[in-house]
């Protein structure tokens, strides 16, 4: 089974920015509060009128199906989807999860 790097706050995605902001303050990996599913997100490079998505390019509602935080399903990981199309950059290097 593969495994993923978990997503911390302020994670980046492939279209440039983006930082996620972790809405939990339970789970912390560094110091910095772990990502969920459904995260919002800060505008990334390619926010603009016609690419309305990227304005907010927040983690997609899937996640992990194997770790879960406060009874919800699932956390956000490097490489998981955001709505607008592009993935999450992470800069966890210490905890994974499947």
């Amino acid at each position: 089974m593969a495994q993923y790097a978990i997503s911390i706050d302020l994670d980046t995605n492939t279209h440039g920015g983006g930082s996620l902001f972790a809405t939990q303050f339970k789970v912390f990996i560094n110091n910095l509060r772990v990502c969920l599913p459904n995260d919002p997100a800060v505008p990334d490079g390619e926010c603009n009128p016609e690419n309305p998505s990227h304005c907010a390019p927040n983690a997609v509602p899937l996640g992990s199906t194997k770790v879960f935080i406060g009874g919800i399903l699932g956390v956000h990981r490097n490489g998981d989807s955001r709505v607008c199309g592009a993935n999450t950059v992470s800069g966890n290097t210490k905890v994974f999860a499947g």
